[in-house]
């Protein structure tokens, strides 16, 4: 807000430190919100707190100032949002964008119209048949780590941003977002802690048609 109102701010730079621009969410407050319980009556307790970061998101989207994004290393869940909200991104060549929440069971939920917004044509470019072939075989097997429930969530919320008002999308997300944390996302974000695959993961080492 005071750069906002700033006459003499011309330009925002948003960027990590120790060359991490950021990793996402806190697997510890992740569990905390765990303990909140359901909602009784009133604002699911989740959701609420989900929703407060969409209007975040919305508040720096709008910045009335060039907000530049410069990303070192890991720009994952929130983070990758975060990027995307940016008039202009930069990237150090080893850093790392990921929509990482669906591993965990989550739903990208308040940063997903920042992404619709930015998101590019390709994902990746391949060198030649034999590293069309390898990414492929990558790209399923980060699939198979992903909750299909989280993915199923995500996909039907991306469709939706579209939609010009952010505010009833927002809105809904933050309604997934909840419903995920207690079903699929207290499992994902248990197996991060514990250091083990979550129980949806299933290995991929083959290409579908036998190749390797």
């Amino acid at each position: 807000e005071a750069a906002a109102a700033d006459a003499g701010v011309r330009a925002v730079v948003l960027r990590g430190a120790n060359g991490v621009f950021c990793a996402g969410g806190s697997m510890g407050n992740f569990q905390e919100r765990l303990k909140s319980g359901e909602a009784q009556g009133g604002a699911d307790p989740i959701a609420a707190h989900n929703r407060r970061f969409g209007d975040f998101m919305i508040a720096l989207a709008r910045l009335p100032k060039v907000l530049v994004a410069v990303v070192e290393g890991a720009a994952m869940g929130g983070g990758f949002g975060l990027a995307c909200a940016a008039d202009i991104a930069l990237a150090r060549k080893d850093a790392k964008f990921a929509l990482s929440e669906t591993t965990l069971g989550l739903v990208p939920a308040q940063i997903a119209p920042f992404v619709v917004a930015r998101i590019g044509l390709v994902d990746f470019v391949a060198d030649d048949a034999t590293a069309l072939e390898a990414r492929l075989l990558a790209v399923l097997q980060g699939i198979a780590r992903c909750a299909p429930g989280a993915n199923a969530a995500t996909k039907a919320l991306l469709q939706e941003c579209a939609e010009v008002e952010l505010g009833p999308i927002l809105d809904r997300a933050a309604q997934a977002f909840a419903r995920q944390m207690r079903s699929e996302g207290a499992e994902g974000v248990a197996a991060f802690r514990d250091k083990r695959d979550a129980a949806w993961v299933e290995k991929v080492e083959h290409l579908p048609g036998g190749e390797t």
